[in-house]
This record gives structure tokens, C-alpha cells and sequence, in this order.
């Protein structure tokens, strides 16, 4: 096998020395996971070195292998594994200006029940079409607060990393406010904020530390677990300068399996270059913008990010129940994945390609300096919804189109309970030999008549015509002869003498006009 020679090298550099760096290496599953660290173990037995077996990290059923070497090991690209540094990432490095571990929280203030980035995108004129139900979003952060009053109620049972005999409880701040913002629901007698899509699911998974800090390993995982329990749409309010394959390779099967990836461009305020993964293609990158429309100076911008959203002062949940405003492309985030579960509440079936054409293409034009050509636009969420539903409703009529599919759907799609309904309808009627009743009949059996001054409903000659069942056909021989109409009947009066005629005017043609 390809690996014994990879395993040779990395037993002779392994050691126990926690200072020494880290490495890791992905999989594509984990039975050949398995495989690598049988391998690894006969290896480091053969040389005498059994007791360094136990510095052998495996998480994820080992889909990923964890261990600390003295030195790079040098890979052969035959053996197709990617053996990367295990760098260190933190959130705290994003340039917020409310620090996260130990910041200023604030009480309720009733005059931002619905912060300003929310009401500033149009979620609230969308919540009577969609609240996101149902949409399951993976938050890779700092945990969730779950005691906290405004978002208990779509908090589900996630999953720590750092330690799997914890929750995911938030012991920094971060994954709380990012929480807040997507689905937070005002409670407490209407206290409270209300979040972008109130109705989804917030599965927390706690990867970063109570300074925020995560490994690249840690992340990687995350994404995993949010493959492996089925959810809609990944969070990633977080971000580094360097590259990562294995980040790179788990991001792109997440977004190969339909789940929509939103991360952050970064805060360092460089104007041509946007973090990772949230450059990588497979993502949607989201820049932040301040109270006036205009590209925050915090935020990164580049030909990567396709849109920007509100991210200066966002108002949202804190520890213990309280809240706190904070900037950052984190916050902006936020806001997309939450504008993508209303979308995808009512349109599941959308790909993450196409999500990401609805976002970009319904924003809005920057104003100012910051309207280039080639720049990202102003996230509109009720125009990226009419836009998604326009869409559906257009990839349907060409599906109707069909004469085979006249009632049912596309091979391999579930089946319209509504047009199946009315094929079954279409049958009965046809074989009892009755004629299906047109729009006009339908209107007409509706129609509650007139009644005269005795209380006696009356209808029209049209309205009995209509509601009379069809009968045999009468040849023009079996009718009787025409009667003659008498002079003068059926024409109308002449005007008194003096009196200038009122011209004829045909009302329904005036109507139509």
C-alpha cells in the first residue's frame, strides 16, 4: 500500500511533546481512516515507540487523525493524502470593537425590538410569507446560550467539540449574538428582539474556545457533523489570511450535498482580499456594511464577495439573558443565512448555486464610491424571495408544458398532491359522461341570485343556463317555428317633446375602456 512508507516517515518524527505543532489528516471515510492508523500503530510498534500510540488522535469515527511531529513530514503526492500544520485560528482577531470574552452587555431596549440590520433588508415584510420553519442551520461558533429567553425556543441539541461530555453552551458571547441575529423570537410579554427568520433551527456546534480560538481540524469536523445530521445551511462567521485544503475539500462536499455555506470575508479592511474559506467558491462571502449603506471600513471587499449586509452596531443576544452590539462581517453573515432559510422554508429543493444567484443578483447597487462594476451589491431579502419564488413558479409552467406530465411531476420528484387532485377529479367527471364545469359555471353555482320583494330568489336566464345539466342535442328540425316580434316591441321610447335624445353608449364596451 501507497501508506506504509508515509507511516514509516511520520513514526520516526512523531512525539508526545505538546509544545511541538500539530498536524492532521482528512479522509474520505473513516474506514480508510481506520486503515492509516492500524498502519501508523504497527509502525510505531515495529520501532520500539508503542507508547506514542496514545498521542494518536482519531475523531469522527477517524475521518480525522490528529498527532504532533518535530518536523514537516514529506508527503508523496502517490499516496493522495494531504498532511497539513493544524493552524490555529480566533475570532477575537476580527477587529470588533466590543470585545467578546468579558464585553459590555446591555439591558432590553424596546426601541431596537427589531435591530436595524433586519428591519434594513426587509425581513420583516416577509415574516407573513415565511419565518424560516423548519430550515436547520449548522452555527459553527462559540455555542449558544440556551438559557437566553429570545432564542431558546430554536436552539436544538448540537454538539461540543472541544469536549463531547458538555453541550455546546456559549462561554464567550460570540455564537450567541450570531444566533440572535439569524432566528432569534421576542418572548417574555414582548421583550425581547426578533431575529431575520424566527422559525429555523439553530443547531450549535461549538468549535471555538472561551478566547475563541479553534483549530483548522476543529472546523473541518464541524462540517462534518453538519453533513451528517442533515443540516440546510452552514454559518462560518470566522476566517483566515492562509489556505487549507482540507478546509478547502470539506467545504466543497458540503456544498456538493445541496447545504448552502455562508462565511464572513474578514475584518482587516484590505480592499482585494477576503478571508478563507469564505474566498473559496464554493461558499457565499459576505461583506459588511455600516447604518448609511456604505462598505464599513472594517470590513474586507473584493471580486470574491457577493454581497454586503448590515454589519456596524448590530444589536442582538448576549450571555445571561442580556444583549450587546457588535461589528464585524461576523454579524453581516448573519443576515444572508438567515435571508437563505426564508428562501428555503418555502423552496428546499433549491441548490446552493442557485441560492447563491438569487442573493447576488436581487441586491441592490452600492452608492457612492463604493458602486464599481465589478463590486457586490446591498443584500434586498424581499426582492432575493420574490425572485426565488418567481423562479419556482417558472421551472413549473415549462414542467407543465409537457403532455405526458400534464398532472404529475419530473421522474424522481415528489408528486403534486394538488394536481394529482385535480387529475382525480378530471376522471370522475369524464367517466359519469358530465362535461368539467368551466370557470363561468363555477361562478355562476357561487352566485347567491337575486330575490324579489316577496323573498323569492331569482336568477338570471344566463345563471339557469349555466346551472342547467347538459342534456341530448336538439337538431335545428325539433324547434318551433319563430314567432314574429310585434311592431314596436323591444324598442326604446321616444323622448318628450323638447327634450334633446341621450346618445346610446354601450356599457360593457365603457367598462373595458
Amino acid at each position: 500500500m501507497e501508506w506504509t512508507r508515509l507511516c514509516r516517515d511520520m513514526a520516526g518524527r512523531m512525539t508526545d511533546d505538546r509544545d511541538a505543532p500539530r498536524y492532521f489528516v482528512r479522509f474520505a471515510d473513516a474506514a480508510s481512516g481506520r486503515r492509516f492508523v492500524s498502519l501508523l500503530r504497527q509502525q510505531l510498534a515495529a520501532g520500539r515507540k508503542s507508547g506514542l500510540a496514545d498521542a494518536l488522535e482519531s475523531f469522527g469515527g477517524a475521518r480525522v487523525v490528529r498527532f504532533r511531529l518535530k518536523e514537516t513530514p514529506v508527503v508523496d503526492p502517490v499516496c493522495g493524502l494531504a498532511v497539513e500544520e493544524d493552524r490555529k485560528l480566533s475570532i477575537a482577531a476580527t477587529k470588533v470593537y466590543l470585545p467578546f470574552s468579558g464585553g459590555a452587555s446591555l439591558a432590553f431596549d424596546p426601541g431596537k425590538k427589531i435591530p436595524w440590520g433586519v428591519a434594513d433588508i426587509g425581513a420583516p415584510k416577509l415574516w407573513k410569507q415565511s419565518r424560516g420553519r423548519l430550515v436547520k442551520i449548522g452555527v459553527i461558533d462559540t455555542g449558544a446560550d440556551y438559557r437566553h429567553p429570545d432564542i431558546r425556543h430554536c436552539l436544538r441539541r448540537g454538539i461540543n467539540l472541544l469536549d463531547h461530555r458538555f453541550s455546546a453552551e456559549d462561554d464567550n458571547g460570540h455564537g450567541t449574538h450570531i444566533a440572535g441575529t439569524i432566528a432569534a423570537g421576542a418572548a417574555r410579554n414582548g421583550r425581547g428582539i426578533r431575529g431575520v427568520a424566527p422559525g429555523a433551527e439553530i443547531y450549535p456546534v461549538k468549535a471555538f474556545d472561551r478566547e475563541g480560538s479553534a483549530y483548522v481540524s476543529d472546523i473541518v469536523l464541524a462540517i462534518d457533523w453538519c453533513l451528517a445530521n442533515g443540516m440546510h445551511i452552514i454559518n462560518m462567521s470566522f476566517g483566515m489570511p492562509d489556505y487549507s485544503q482540507s478546509l478547502h475539500d470539506a467545504v466543497r462536499e458540503a456544498w456538493d450535498n445541496k447545504v448552502t455555506v455562508v462565511a464572513s470575508a474578514g475584518n482587516s479592511g484590505k480592499p482585494a482580499e477576503v478571508d478563507f474559506p469564505a474566498r473559496c467558491s464554493f461558499a457565499i462571502a459576505v461583506g459588511a456594511l455600516n447604518r448609511r449603506g456604505r462598505i464599513a471600513p472594517f470590513s474586507n471587499r473584493g471580486r470574491e464577495v457577493d454581497v454586503y449586509a448590515p454589519g456596524e452596531a448590530i444589536y442582538s443576544a448576549w450571555l445571561k439573558g442580556r444583549y450587546n452590539e457588535l461589528n464585524g462581517t461576523s454579524m453581516a453573515a448573519a443576515h444572508v443565512s438567515g435571508t437563505v432559510a426564508l428562501i428555503l422554508a418555502r423552496r428546499r429543493e433549491m441548490s446552493p448555486d442557485a441560492v447563491r444567484r438569487v442573493i447576488a443578483r436581487s441586491s441592490s447597487p452600492l452608492a457612492g464610491t463604493d458602486a464599481a462594476p465589478d463590486s457586490a451589491g446591498r443584500l434586498n431579502a424581499v426582492r432575493a424571495f420574490d425572485m426565488a419564488m418567481r423562479r419556482a413558479r417558472a421551472s413549473g409552467r415549462r414542467q407543465d408544458r409537457r403532455p405526458a406530465e400534464r398532472f404529475g411531476m419530473a421522474a424522481g420528484e415528489e408528486q403534486d398532491t394538488r394536481r394529482l387532485s385535480r387529475m382525480r377529479k378530471f376522471l370522475k367527471t369524464a367517466a359519469a359522461g358530465r362535461r368539467p364545469a368551466g370557470a363561468a359555471a363555477r361562478r355562476a353555482k357561487r352566485a347567491p341570485g337575486r330575490r324579489d320583494a316577496a323573498g323569492v330568489r331569482r336568477t338570471s336566464a344566463r345563471v339557469r343556463r349555466l346551472r342547467a345539466p347538459a342534456g341530448p342535442k336538439i337538431s335545428p328540425g325539433s324547434l318551433p317555428p319563430a314567432r314574429r316580434r310585434p311592431e314596436g316591441a323591444g324598442r326604446r321610447a321616444a323622448p318628450p317633446a323638447g327634450r334633446r335624445p341621450r346618445p346610446h353608449r354601450n356599457i360593457k364596451t365603457a367598462r373595458h375602456r
